[in-house]
């Protein structure tokens, strides 16, 4: 949490603390060559930093693996900092300087914050908001192109309708474009076909108190690969927020599977619950049952971005170009966390109200 506390941390080895002193002298490597995440870190920070710090933090941030995720495209910030300053430690104090001169708060002390009743509360909220306009549970038979218009015909309450928009916004993963019927050529769904979502499953385990026999007064914890356990990490819901547990009790949120064991996805209920237990018994102390256990499978969970990435999004955006009104979208580009999305999303809306500014928009339930 400080140049002090890293010196005297013991998660670090003394050579490795003394490696990073290099990191101002190191050359900053060739702009026009694309580098993994992997090898930045072992070229600026040395191997032990890489296994110990980036490794569990990239597999808790994207459920992925620095040897396969693009530096430019999926930590595009320290990209930067080498390109502008030449130096990531450089960069760090120069940019606290401009922080501190615009009055800007950086990302390291910003306040941690969510909803109350949870990230469904967000969705609850926007939907409210145009609830007159929004429609659910709706199937896409076609979309389909009529001159400068889009018209997309779908079903939902046993009835037929079709929308007629100068605009689309396609917010989809990209392994859905495979189940829209477009009606005209989109050339990119080959190209985003690469893109990988590893599963990963979520289990949470409830307590009516405090089962742990470690103080549970962090985020909470991500295991590096070399650790060779079964699972990448565990939050600590119940201190992070108020209102996650009843009082005195503890909630746990564990993730299993991504790159690093994707099989483990698989594993029926009471293995999943059992795989679990083991890894929080031997690094949290916990030996008892759960009071409360919630398990959630997503077989494609997050977007990887590896090292074709950026010729990816330029497909897309050339794709935009040839289709005006036509807006992709998604966490597969501009970043994966719900911030990054919310400030992506803000972007495309910026720019449909720009280019469709006082045409027709919308109608639904027939061709008006």
């Amino acid at each position: 949490m400080s140049p002090l506390a890293f010196l005297k941390t013991p998660l670090f080895s003394t050579s490795s603390k003394f490696r990073l002193l290099r990191e101002p002298f190191i050359r900053p490597a060739d702009p026009n060559i694309e580098e993994t995440l992997a090898d930045f870190v072992r070229r600026r920070l040395g191997e032990e930093f890489l296994d110990y710090a980036i490794n569990p933090f990239v597999a808790g941030v994207y459920a992925g693996d620095p040897e396969e995720l693009s530096l430019a495209s999926s930590f595009p910030k320290l990209h930067e900092l080498e390109r502008e300053y030449g130096s990531l430690i450089k960069g760090a104090i120069k940019g606290a300087r401009a922080r501190k001169k615009r009055g800007s708060v950086s990302k390291q002390t910003a306040r941690l914050f969510s909803f109350k009743n949870g990230m469904q509360q967000l969705v609850d909220a926007l939907t409210a908001l145009h609830s007159e306009s929004t429609y659910t549970d709706v199937r896409i038979d076609a979309i389909q192109k009529e001159e400068s218009d889009y018209v997309i015909r779908t079903r939902f309450g046993g009835e037929s309708a079709s929308f007629r928009s100068r605009g689309i916004v396609l917010a989809v993963p990209t392994h859905a474009y495979d189940e829209l019927r477009f009606e005209f050529d989109v050339p990119i769904r080959e190209e985003i076909s690469k893109i990988v979502y590893p599963p990963v499953a979520v289990v949470f385990f409830g307590y009516r108190d405090n089962p742990a026999s470690i103080p549970l007064d962090g985020f909470g914890f991500l295991v590096p690969k070399k650790e060779r356990r079964e699972i990448p990490g565990t939050i600590w819901n119940s201190t992070i927020f108020p209102g996650r547990a009843p009082t005195g009790g503890t909630a746990l949120t564990t993730f299993v599977g991504g790159t690093r064991q994707p099989e483990n996805v698989a594993l029926p209920d009471d293995r999943l619950v059992e795989t679990v237990g083991k890894d929080l018994r031997a690094l949290m102390g916990i030996d008892r049952t759960p009071d409360t256990i919630v398990i959630r499978r997503w077989e494609k969970a997050i977007p990887q971005y590896r090292m074709d990435h950026r010729k990816i999004v330029d497909a897309i955006e050339a794709f935009e170009r040839r289709c005006p009104g036509l807006y992709v979208t998604g966490n597969f580009r501009g970043g994966i966390s719900v911030s990054d999305c919310i400030t992506q999303a803000d972007a495309v809306a910026k720019r449909v109200a720009s280019e469709l500014s006082g045409q027709r928009v919308a109608s639904a339930h027939g061709e008006e």
